[in-house]
């Protein structure tokens, strides 16, 4: 083998990162192979991909159940083009259905099952097949299957990953810190995949792979991928010390059972940089707790889970409903608990529905699947054709290889009940969230009555598109919110509802601000023009909710952020970061920005640096650079010259150029020390202006290079509104003779000249 192409199962689109195959990656290359990774394609994609891998050798693809169709489907594709070329497959899906999946895809040759480093390292080196740990194959019109690889107990034995094949996408990175899960819960497939035997990499292993991405992709904060974080604790408590102690403030997120955390165990994660916790406690129902064996003690998660706030950890609750033996006192149970919860600051609640997941306890034991083609979190089209091109009568017809298209059939609680319950929260969740918190306070026992026994709107569970698109499914969420109002006497919901109301409109594009949002003669007619009290919930990019009509029962929505709450915003955001001001080898000023830089620094005392005017009148660099050294343990120091600064940092240390007005706090934290009166350039990155007259340009956004890795870019690419904001202030901010705005008429000035030219 010469030429190999892994094709993933969208793991830009989650945020994640496909550690498996880019371990099988690095194997491949140690052997010469010439190795590229690439994601599944949209459907108007699939026939030029399909091209191009039909001229590899080898194509594998890493499968989860929510894409395994479009896998197919383009190993179809690849298969009709070249039927020489070897399509291998791998990952939990494909793991599971192995023999299946050869029994009636003619277009899948191999399927490595599980942890697959030891069979492909065999395949690798040509073994025969049947000699291939793990491995099933066909044998004429026979399926054959290999004994399972043994288990790697010694993670760090495993290959690193090779990143470079692979740039993520997301702001914080995934990276594998073990396998294995020890408990037995009926949902799951993980025991199928990677057993129930725990194994977890070494603090110094796990480092190897963060230092890695950080010196790819500039990243600093991390999702920890592991079933269970917290299952071994004397090897947390030595990757907290391990962390803690290396010389990079890296920030991580992990996954962990409510009953595996306390007080002092949290204060460590919280120390090391740990930044938030994901908890599964899945349903409220004790009893349900010992039906699905996940076997919590509800109180005591509850408990645990609330603690995590108090240690200053973000906690993630995930429930579960739509088990096959759920009742709708058990539903209501979950409810009320997941009400508990919603309510808490810095506790964010989600609510999924069952996915029968091949492998799992309950798809094993043969439990009735019944099919409606209604998506849940694992089967959801991920292409507005999908459907077209998969229709939903294969995945009626293949329930042995699809069964997350299906769901578990309930003799207690109606589907179209689940489904309500579901989408229905979520939908909150995402449009109307300070509406949801509010009625879980204030009519937490008439609100779930009221999802458990309303009659289900046919549109909800019958319509396969959810959740697009996005304002159709925006209006339903709000037609259930207004329903329950008119019910009771809820005019301070009626208030939030209508914040809620231009927030979703507004934030998600679907309506530009002021928006007018139709509310009862009782709010409208009431203190016109007050600005609501704060309410609770993230208001990112949020600030005043004005009411300012009266007439005909309609008001008048205002959202805006004033320059005082956007620059204070910012300083939240970039205090703690400073990457825009490293790897900087000057500063570009007009002459006003730059007067006013040096009478600042004159006032203080300060040096005032020489610059170097360029060849277009106006315009100004400042010279000079310093050295931002860092020592093994931490330390940071600035220098003015490059070796004193390596000096400091010592032989394991590292050095990056700065701004020469990057100064650093007593506690080692990044601040500008011109914050004040510094140039537009800085104020607008990470988005440069262009244009030839004053506001003539446009901010041309630089999410592409490996240095916006920031939580600024983060909100400027996921929230509208804040975008829009964040552009109207640094206009103001910027004047007719700043730098950027002369470098912008400097280049339109050389746009019209080659454009004469030509």
């Amino acid at each position: 083998m010469n030429t190999l192409t892994f094709v993933t199962y969208l793991t830009r689109d989650r945020d994640l990162m496909p550690v498996g195959p880019l371990s099988l990656a690095t194997l491949a290359r140690e052997r010469g192979v010439d190795v590229t990774v690439v994601d599944l394609p949209t459907v108007q994609e699939e026939p030029e991909l399909a091209a191009r891998l039909a001229q590899r050798e080898v194509v594998g693809f890493s499968t989860l159940c929510s894409t395994f169709h479009r896998s197919l489907r383009l190993a179809d594709l690849v298969k009709a083009i070249n039927p020489r070329v070897m399509v291998v497959m791998g990952g939990p899906q494909a793991s599971a259905v192995a023999v299946l999946l050869l029994q009636r895809h003619a277009c899948v040759d191999l399927v490595f099952r599980g942890e697959a480093e030891a069979g492909w390292s065999a395949f690798l080196d040509r073994l025969p097949w049947c000699d291939i740990p793990g491995l099933v194959y066909r044998q004429g019109e026979a399926v054959m299957e290999t004994a399972a690889a043994p288990l790697l107990m010694d993670l760090d034995r495993l290959p690193l990953p090779a990143f470079d094949l692979y740039r993520p996408t997301g702001i914080s990175v995934p990276v594998e810190t073990g396998r294995g899960c020890p408990f037995s819960c009926t949902y799951c497939s993980t025991n199928e995949y990677f057993s129930r035997r725990f194994r977890a990499k070494s603090p110094a292993r796990i480092l190897a792979e963060m230092d890695r991405l950080h010196e790819l992709y500039g990243v600093r904060s991390f999702e920890m991928i592991e079933d269970s974080f917290t299952t071994n604790r004397r090897k947390i408590v030595e990757f907290c010390a391990a962390i803690g102690a290396h010389h990079r403030p890296y920030h991580w997120q992990i996954s962990a059972r409510p009953d595996l955390v306390d007080a002092e165990l949290l204060e460590r994660l919280r120390h090391a940089g740990c930044r938030g916790v994901y908890f599964g406690i899945e349903t409220g129902s004790q009893r349900m707790q010992k039906v699905v064996r996940k076997n919590l003690r509800v109180a005591r998660a509850v408990d645990n889970i609330l603690l995590t706030r108090q240690f200053g950890l973000t906690a993630i609750a995930s429930f579960i409903i739509g088990f096959p033996d759920e009742t709708a006192a058990d539903v209501q149970e979950t409810l009320r608990v997941f009400g508990l919860l919603s309510v808490q600051r810095d506790v964010v609640v989600q609510i999924h529905l069952l996915s029968p997941l091949a492998g799992s306890a309950l798809v094993t034991a043969n439990t009735a699947l019944a099919y409606d083609g209604m998506p849940t979190d694992f089967n959801e089209p991920d292409d507005p054709h999908d459907l077209s091109v998969s229709p939903p009568h294969r995945f009626r017809e293949e329930s042995g290889l699809f069964p997350h298209r299906h769901y578990f059939a309930n003799a207690h609680v109606p589907r179209e009940r689940h489904l309500f319950v579901a989408y229905g929260l979520r939908l909150l969740g995402w449009y109307f969230p300070n509406f949801l918190r509010r009625v879980f306070e204030q009519s937490q026992e008439a609100w779930i009555d009221y999802l458990l026994t309303t009659p289900v709107p046919e549109a909800m569970v019958t319509d396969p598109s959810f959740p697009e698109p996005m304002a159709v499914w925006s209006e339903r969420g709000y037609a259930l919110c207004v329903d329950f109002v008119r019910q009771g006497d809820s005019v301070g919901l009626q208030e939030v509802l209508a914040y809620d109301r231009a927030y979703s409109r507004v934030s998600h594009g679907l309506e530009e601000a002021p928006v007018m949002v139709r509310l009862p003669r009782v709010l409208a007619g009431r203190n016109p023009g007050r600005v609501l009290p704060e309410i609770r919930g993230d208001r990112t990019d949020l600030v005043a909710f004005v009411v300012s009509r009266q007439e005909s029962g309609m008001v008048d929505v205002s959202i805006h952020m004033t320059p005082e709450e956007m620059e204070k915003r910012l300083q939240e955001i970039c205090g703690p970061c400073g990457e825009c001001c490293l790897d900087e080898d000057g500063l570009m000023c007009g002459v006003e920005e730059w007067g006013r830089i040096a009478q600042f620094l004159e006032s203080r005392h300060r040096v005032v640096p020489v610059t170097t005017p360029t060849a277009w009148q106006g315009l100004v660099l400042e010279g000079g650079v310093r050295y931002l050294a860092q020592t093994l343990d931490g330390v940071r120091s600035l220098h003015d010259g490059r070796e004193a600064a390596w000096a400091s940092a010592g032989e394991e240390g590292w050095v990056r150029h700065a701004c020469a007005h990057l100064e650093l706090s007593g506690s080692g934290r990044h601040q500008c020390a011109i914050q004040g009166v510094k140039p537009a350039e800085c104020v607008a990155y990470p988005y440069r202006p262009m244009g030839d007259e004053p506001g003539g340009w446009h901010l041309e956004g630089l999410e592409g290079a490996s240095r916006g890795r920031c939580a600024l870019i983060g909100l400027l690419r996921d929230k509208p509104t804040f975008r829009k904001q964040y552009a109207a202030w640094a206009v103001g901010r910027m004047g007719f003779e700043s730098g950027a705005e002369a470098l912008g008429r400097m280049h339109a000035e050389e746009k019209q000249d080659q454009e004469r030219w030509a």
